[in-house]
């Protein structure tokens, strides 16, 4: 497989993984990691394509933070502003998040 082919395939794919952003449960920032990661097993890792896919793979962890991780720290302090009860450090690490018995999850406060 030439390597403009494959260069053509995994930027069509990130391509897919960027609309993938606006469509709830698709996989965008994962895709987009997984077809980098397969364009450079696929082409042999140049010298710095490591430094490269690190740079990235920091990239998306730091995306999923913002996508998810800095939505539910936000509903945390919101609720514990808002009952000086969720301070209680005996619910959890946050004093937030509970595990529902329907599996859901759910603020305590």
């Amino acid at each position: 497989m030439s390597e403009l082919l494959v260069s053509i395939v995994i930027a069509l794919i990130m391509l897919v993984g960027l609309v993938g952003i606006f469509i709830p449960f698709f996989p965008d920032l994962l895709l987009i990691w997984g077809a980098a990661l397969g364009y450079g097993l696929i082409l042999n890792w140049r010298a710095d394509g490591i430094i490269y896919f690190v740079l990235i793979t920091g990239l998306m962890l730091i995306g999923i933070f913002a996508d998810f991780g800095w939505a539910a720290l936000e509903e945390c302090l919101v609720a514990r502003l808002g009952n000086p009860s969720c301070w209680d450090r005996s619910q959890d690490f946050w004093g937030c998040s509970c595990s529902h018995p329907s599996g859901d999850w759910h603020l305590c406060c």
